[in-house]
């Protein structure tokens, strides 16, 4: 529970951080776009929000599919390009070269790395 609080709480200073700051929005170009990607980052954070707090809260399972592939939340999303780092419990690593100083050996007894 704690880690989910601290995910949450993440995504939230993340999605308020980004939020449009509801200026005149007028002026160059350079404004325009730079309201654009603002209104981008709050929507973003919106479904993402959204979508953790349905999975976790209200156990609608559906909705952690988004995580695994942000196609699935396609028609909500802006249009840019996402890059997914999905990990759940179940997720087994076999190198994670965090175990040791070894570089030729694995997370998972018997992997073995060669060049």
């Amino acid at each position: 529970m704690r880690a989910l609080l601290l995910i949450l709480t993440t995504l939230c200073l993340v999605a308020c951080a980004s939020a449009p700051s509801g200026g005149s929005g007028g002026g160059t170009a350079y404004q325009a776009s730079y309201d654009a990607r603002l209104a981008d980052k709050a929507q973003f954070g919106r479904v993402v929000i959204g979508g953790f707090l349905e999975t976790t809260l209200r156990g609608r399972e559906e909705y952690r599919e988004m995580f695994r592939d942000h196609r699935a939340a396609g028609d909500w999303l802006p249009p840019t390009m996402y890059m997914n780092r999905y990990a759940d419990a179940n997720t087994k690593y076999l190198a994670t070269f965090e175990e040791d100083v070894d570089l030729t050996t694995g997370a998972v007894p018997g992997v073995r790395i060669a060049a």
